[in-house]
């Protein structure tokens, strides 16, 4: 039987991670949430960084180094081993997905870039458009 009574949210200001009570462990409600000056601190330690907005959209610019993963690709064959930095353009992709996400990326460690590539672009970071710098 499933509860349905809402789901608690707390923010724990420490570690940077929102955790959705009642919803379940490993939804991607309690991924760590990255903001964009340490998505290339984790790059460089061996985290790959999905792109899950459609191949138009990550053509017309994306985060350099990110690899393009519609989300519905994601859905439909595991990223492999290894952790993932998971973006789209603002965030509201990944929040409609949630359960879904999870649920595609199985056990392994995920991060949330806070915000996707609107935040990314407001901190001032280069974007890279398909075949271009």
């Amino acid at each position: 039987m499933r509860d349905e009574r809402p789901a608690a949210v707390e923010r724990d200001e420490t570690e940077s991670r929102l955790e959705v009570r009642g919803v379940g462990p490993g939804t991607p409600s309690d991924a760590e949430k990255v903001e964009p000056d340490e998505v290339g601190r984790l790059i460089r330690e061996g985290v790959r960084l999905l792109d899950l907005r459609d191949p138009k959209a990550f053509a017309a610019g994306h985060v350099r180094g990110a690899v393009n993963v519609p989300v519905q690709a994601l859905f439909e064959h595991s990223p492999g081993r290894g952790a993932v930095i998971l973006y789209d353009e603002d965030g509201a992709l990944i929040a409609r997905h949630c359960a879904a996400l999870r649920a595609a990326i199985g056990p392994m460690e995920f991060f949330v870039l806070d915000g996707g590539l609107e935040a990314w672009r407001a901190a001032g970071l280069p974007v890279e458009r398909r075949g271009k710098r």
